[in-house]
């Protein structure tokens, strides 16, 4: 591509070129107007001399007129005459007749001088009826003295205005100059306004020259200035990014590059920090997108603003920010800049109306105590947010060795997990439902549960996570939901069996299929399925979610809403979904005895369950006093260890129901 200041001097060096050019027609113009003038007079004049040696008898003869003699421009403009019959057309003298032929000019007058300076005839109204002017005597001896014509423009006459080319022809005899002819010939008016005319169209092709090429170099410099416009903010997209304004992962690349060179040959310490929004999907889903994304500006601000001038804030990608301290200092200095931005943090955003309460994780790792090169460190940070993650969000953690200790056992379980499943290798365990009123069992939730043959038991709340992250929990939860319909086929009717769905699964768009495919292997009654999800899970609110749990109600499958009343506050999806069951936290549960304003939640939920037409199940009792709280209350459905831990198939072979339950646990349940 030319660059700009090339393409500006190609159109400076056309233009002057053009100027130049104009400027050349303008100076050579008057030059040939008057070669083919001062041509054109001579041709007349020596008409005019012929004409006159019919008349007088001259001092002399008038030599052949040769062409050859001109120049090559005159040869060129002006083609050979022959005026050897011009000679003999010449019967009488007519003074109109001679000047045909004749373009822009007409006689004056003429004066024939002998040898000796004497005025031998003149007519008309010669310039110069005698030798007086220095200047025509001069030229009238150098035409004696050469023999040749001579032709001028007489300066004699340019005071007055006009315009005379004298013209001087050596009449012969005896092959020598005898005498002079000098004719005077004035350029006509025709002949001026042909030079003003191109004069005029000269300067009139030069000032729209130059207007033109200004008007190129405008257009140029407006189009160089919108191109180098393009450029900068292309510039700026391709190092920023386009939501919040930090740099984006490819600045943070460069940057991170040369703050490492720049620490090494410093030998200073560099930090790198990595921080993650905490739930935002679960902004996204209660507040929408739009919310999300301010809340992310809002962040993004706020980092800006903490690391200032001398570190480099970058958005990586979604809610994944990084943070480049070039002179972190020691751990400690890290730790309590990260405990800066939690604590900047915790005020709430305004965002259209609503207070959004966000927090953020953080990883980091020090250059060069946690390592020294761009990809161990960005490693070691990534692992030091996964730590901060599990440890219950919203704090900052530096890298620690056992990390990666931590990081290899989990890629490793997740491998093991997938080969469980395929080899049926995990089981379920089922914990018992109790209605209150009746002391009966309404049902069991189906727990899984993974030993491991080297590690031994896995809890859910490791593997799971595991699951959902490698991608392999839709394959989990189709193995529980087959295993469970299985299992409670042999159950006493009208005894059901709950599953546990993950956010996953929900959004997965195979979980009908499975279902059905479910039911039709077990022959199990769909009435006695049914699934439960988190909270959480349901804020997502899409339609493909809300269809598949239509599909499935309306096969007889119940829904179940897990752990209610911990997730965000919007109950939209209470009208939207078809629940059948509501199941209270332990969290409540806990808290009945000890918080009064919990008891009035627990109020709340059982009348929204009566208004729903829904159960309300409460979770984790464990105590007598629980239990008659919440039977106080109006809640009949309880789940928990004070009727039952899980265990293997409560109907199954050698577990019959009556050990599945203690005789204290029945006496409780009566």
């Amino acid at each position: 591509m030319i660059a700009p200041f090339s393409r500006r001097f190609q159109v400076l060096t056309l233009a002057a070129g053009l100027v130049a050019v104009v400027i050349a027609v303008y100076l050579t113009v008057p030059l040939l107007l008057n070669a083919y003038a001062f041509k054109d007079a001579e041709k007349m004049s020596y008409r005019w001399i012929l004409g006159l040696s019919k008349l007088f008898d001259l001092p002399g003869t008038l030599p052949v007129y040769n062409d050859d003699e001109d120049s090559l421009l005159n040869r060129l403009l002006f083609p050979k005459q022959d005026f050897s019959a011009v000679s003999r057309e010449v019967d009488l003298f007519d003074p109109a007749r001679f000047e045909q032929g004749a373009h822009v000019v007409s006689l004056r007058g003429y004066t024939v001088f002998t040898q000796f300076g004497q005025r031998f005839v003149s007519g008309g109204r010669p310039v110069h009826r005698d030798l007086q002017s220095v200047r025509i005597a001069g030229a009238v001896d150098k035409v004696m003295q050469t023999g040749r014509s001579l032709s001028f423009l007489n300066s004699d006459t340019l005071a007055s205005g006009d315009r005379i080319v004298t013209v001087m022809f050596p009449l012969l005899k005896w092959g020598r100059p005898h005498a002079v002819a000098v004719v005077d010939v004035e350029r006509t008016a025709l002949e001026r306004q042909v030079f003003r005319a191109i004069q005029g169209a000269v300067t009139v092709s030069a000032a729209l020259i130059t207007l033109i090429a200004l008007a190129i170099l405008m257009g140029l410099s407006y189009l160089d200035s919108r191109r180098r416009s393009a450029e900068s903010e292309a510039s700026f997209l391709a190092m920023h990014d386009t939501l919040t304004g930090l740099a984006n992962r490819r600045q943070f690349n460069l940057a991170f590059a040369t703050a490492l060179a720049s620490a090494e040959s410093t030998c200073r310490r560099l930090a790198l920090m990595c921080v993650d929004v905490d739930d935002f999907k679960e902004v996204n889903d209660v507040f929408g997108h739009l919310a999300g994304d301010r809340l992310l500006i809002g962040v993004a601000d706020l980092l800006k603003a903490k690391v200032g001038e001398a570190g480099l804030a970058a958005r990586l990608s979604g809610d994944e920010f990084a943070i480049i301290l070039p002179d972190g200092g020691s751990e400690i200095d890290v730790l309590d800049f990260g405990a800066a931005i939690l604590e900047a943090l915790s005020e709430p955003f305004e965002i259209d109306g609503q207070r959004i309460t966000t927090s953020v994780s953080i990883g980091f790792a020090v250059y060069p105590e946690h390592g020294i090169d761009a990809e161990t460190l960005n490693r070691r940070a990534d692992l030091a947010l996964y730590r901060a993650k599990a440890d219950g969000r919203g704090c900052c953690r530096a890298f620690q060795a056992d990390m990666e200790s931590s990081i290899r056992r989990k890629r490793r379980l997740q491998k093991d997990l997938e080969r469980a499943v395929l080899s049926n290798d995990l089981e379920l365990h089922y914990q018992p439902q109790i209605d209150i009123a009746s002391g009966s069992i309404i049902g069991f939730e189906a727990l899984m549960r993974w030993t491991h043959p080297k590690d031994g038991p896995i809890p859910p709340s490791e593997f799971i996570p595991l699951a959902e992250e490698s991608g392999s929990i839709n394959m989990l939860g189709k193995w529980s939901i087959r295993t469970a319909c299985l299992e409670a086929v042999g159950w006493p009717d009208p005894v059901i069996v709950a599953v546990n769905l993950s956010p996953v699964q929900l959004e997965s768009g195979t979980l009908v299929a499975d279902v059905k495919e479910a039911l039709q292997l077990s022959g199990l009654d769909p009435t006695r399925l049914e699934l439960e999800m988190t909270e959480g899970s349901l804020l997502s609110d899409t339609e493909m979610v809300i269809d598949s749990l239509a599909e499935l109600r309306a096969l007889g499958v119940g829904i179940a809403v897990d752990d209610f009343g911990t997730g965000y506050s919007s109950l939209s999806y209470l009208t939207r979904v078809p629940l059948t069951k509501i199941k209270i936290d332990r969290k409540f549960v806990e808290q009945l005895d000890s918080d009064r304003h919990v008891e009035a939640i627990v109020q709340a939920i059982m009348g929204i369950g009566g208004s729903l037409d829904v159960k309300i199940l409460a979770e984790g009792v464990e105590t007598f006093d629980q239990k008659t709280k919440l039977h106080d209350l109006g809640c009949r459905l309880v789940q928990g260890y004070l009727y039952g831990r899980p265990g293997p198939n409560p109907y199954g072979e050698g577990n019959p129901v009556g050990t599945a339950l203690s005789d204290a646990q029945r006496r409780l349940a009566g």
